[in-house]
């Protein structure tokens, strides 16, 4: 375990930005020990549902997943550039959004997040907006993302602020992945050094890019992070600024490699994809942490190993693990079956 603090580190500039990479990305950490444990003795089956589905309507891809406390679901589909309510059984509610460049349109959004008064957050990843729209469908304002930045997730703070994971193209450090952003957009804070990072002992190469990614999931004192090529989790605590982190390499985890020869085409790309696990998110809270490290494209995985924090603090190799779309509280939404099938999902609770 590692906590870095304020007041042990050194003058700002570039010794602290390697410090700190070289930090972060686990050297220093010695692995958990995780014992295994099946995904059905952490949580236990709820429901199923079938989210409703129409010619005119159609769910082409799931770019995020979030359920109220009501259990409603919301979805976010890049491809057809909409978000989409259901409710709690899984019966089409309300449209938000449609392809175009105005007032409450999209042209890719990636996350979907509501708040706790019901309000629906939106990024859109083309447009560099976060659109903010009542429960009954009508756009509040637009917030414009700092520019460069590329989000890979979004979670609502309860007092209107946002954390956001992503990369930072126009800074000239470039290497923070994790942004806090106020009601407005403006960064008010940012942690953790990784946009470089790679697996330990693997040279930088450009195509890593294809898949660096960093994920956050919220808890009372802070954040938890993953990134995706690591083998790690992060936490920070806001008030004091230290990070404490865990190695947690599942078993059976194999560390993603650059192969032999370069990577052109798609079918490389997915060869390459399925010969290794990578960290796909990262769900929980205070009270538990789910990483899954998945191979090939996570959405299209019909399970994958993970490790798990129980409620306890005692980590564990989780088998049998099904693709995880969304945490909130105690509660879990997986992936039952791929949405060119049909868009089924399944809830499960906490044991």
């Amino acid at each position: 375990m590692l906590r870095l603090n304020p007041e042990q580190m050194p003058p700002k500039g570039a010794p602290l930005v390697a410090l700190l990479v070289l930090s972060l990305v686990g050297c220093e950490s010695s692995p958990v020990v995780l014992t295994p444990m099946m995904f059905d003795e952490a949580f236990v089956f709820l429901d199923s549902l079938e989210l409703e589905q129409s010619p005119d309507l159609p769910i082409a891809g799931i770019g995020s997943l979030d359920i109220s406390a009501e259990r409603e679901i919301l979805v976010a589909d890049p491809r057809e550039a909409r978000v989409l309510l259901f409710s709690p059984s899984g019966a089409l509610l309300e449209v938000f959004g449609r392809r175009g460049q105005g007032p409450g349109e999209f042209e890719y959004p990636t996350h979907a997040r509501l708040d706790e008064r019901g309000d629906i957050h939106v990024v859109d990843l083309q447009r560099q907006l976060i659109s903010i729209f009542s429960r009954s469908g009508e756009l509040k304002r637009d917030i414009r993302l700092p520019t460069g930045l590329h989000p890979t997730g979004l979670e609502v703070v309860a007092q209107g602020e946002y954390w956001v994971p992503g990369t930072m193209t126009s800074s000239d450090e470039g290497q923070n992945v994790l942004f806090k952003l106020d009601s407005l957009g403006s960064i008010t804070a940012e942690h953790m050094p990784l946009a470089s990072a790679r697996p330990r002992g693997e040279p930088d190469h450009p195509d890593w890019m294809s898949f660096r990614a960093a994920s956050v999931t919220l808890g009372r004192g802070g954040p938890f992070v993953s990134f995706s090529l690591l083998d790690s989790v992060w936490a920070i605590d806001e008030v004091s600024g230290g990070i404490t982190s865990w190695a947690i390499r599942p078993e059976g985890y194999t560390p993603p490699t650059l192969p032999a020869q370069p990577i052109r085409g798609g079918p490389a790309v997915m060869a390459w994809a399925e010969a290794s696990q990578r960290a796909a998110g990262i769900w929980g809270n205070d009270s538990y942490l789910i990483v899954p490290f998945a191979s090939g494209f996570y959405h299209q995985q019909q399970g994958s190993v993970a490790s798990y924090r129980d409620p306890g603090g005692s980590w564990h190799t989780l088998l049998e693990t099904p693709v995880i779309l969304r945490s909130r509280g105690s509660t879990l939404i997986t992936l039952a079956r791929p949405v060119d099938e049909r868009a089924v999902i399944k809830v499960f609770e906490l044991r």
